[in-house]
């Protein structure tokens, strides 16, 4: 009775021991292969040159959103080098959509301009 008592504590302590283990040399696998890159610029009225606040910059076919700070500017990070299609969406303006490649450089900078509908 006693033997089983201990044997199953070093089996629990085993088996949390090596959860621990497999966890830990996950997350430096996922450290190693991240990379980020950034995507940044401003949002700008075509006509006046105001920049414009609280404009919804999307990644198409991607769950990334961000809206644009109150001089106007936004970043989106990427995990992948590629090309996508940056949505621009404001209340008032014609919708707008620009094509970025972001390659093996960290930072990209892009200033899109709206028009007023």
């Amino acid at each position: 009775m006693l033997f089983n008592k201990w044997f199953y504590k070093l089996l629990i302590i085993g088996i949390i021991f090596c959860s621990f283990t497999v966890k830990a040399s996950n997350n430096t696998k996922e450290k190693k292969d991240s990379h980020t890159y950034k995507l940044y610029g401003t949002i700008i009225d075509r006509h006046s040159g105001e920049h414009l606040t609280g404009v919804i910059v999307k990644v198409n076919g991607a769950n990334t959103q961000t809206i644009t700070d109150l001089d106007g500017n936004f970043v989106i990070e990427f995990t992948k080098p590629g090309k996508y299609v940056i949505l621009s969406e404001y209340i008032s303006y014609k919708k707008n959509t620009t094509d970025v490649i972001i390659d093996l450089k960290k930072y990209h900078k892009i200033n899109i301009l709206l028009v007023n509908e």
